[in-house]
């Protein structure tokens, strides 16, 4: 398909960075299933809420409609018009402090993972040398 499209071959490095963001979204969806219902909600929370924040700055902080303004009927035979949301948008808080709490949020999450993930293996390898001498 990349041949058909005359797409370039992409580079090792760019290959392997795209490896390594693909496994680490699949390790805190798989950490968030075996670890507690709280981090996967905070998890889902702060990404819907980064993810918002980047699509309000790329717009300029502009304000955004993702609904459509006619969809289906139930019939599905004809188009009614659909709500305008605005007042369901209760805003992007945007600048440098919301991008630093959000950050620090972010981090104390990516903390949490990496101390319960970590911890075992360093009390097990501790243990091994520990037992070793």
């Amino acid at each position: 398909m990349a041949d058909r499209l005359s797409v370039p071959p992409t580079d090792l490095q760019f290959r392997l960075r795209v490896r390594f963001a693909m496994t680490m979204e699949w390790a805190l969806v798989h950490f968030g299933r075996l670890w507690t219902r709280r981090w996967e909600v905070e998890r889902v929370t702060m990404t819907r809420l980064l993810i918002r924040m980047l699509v309000c700055w790329q717009l300029g902080v502009k304000r955004t409609k993702f609904t459509p303004k006619v969809h289906f009927a139930e019939d599905e035979s004809k188009l009614v018009p659909g709500h305008d949301d605005d007042e369901l948008d209760p805003g992007v808080r945007m600048g440098p402090d919301a991008g630093k709490a959000a950050i620090r949020r972010w981090k104390r999450l990516m903390m949490e993972m990496a101390a319960v993930v970590l911890a075992p293996i360093a009390a097990v390898v501790g243990l091994g040398i520990w037992s070793s001498r």
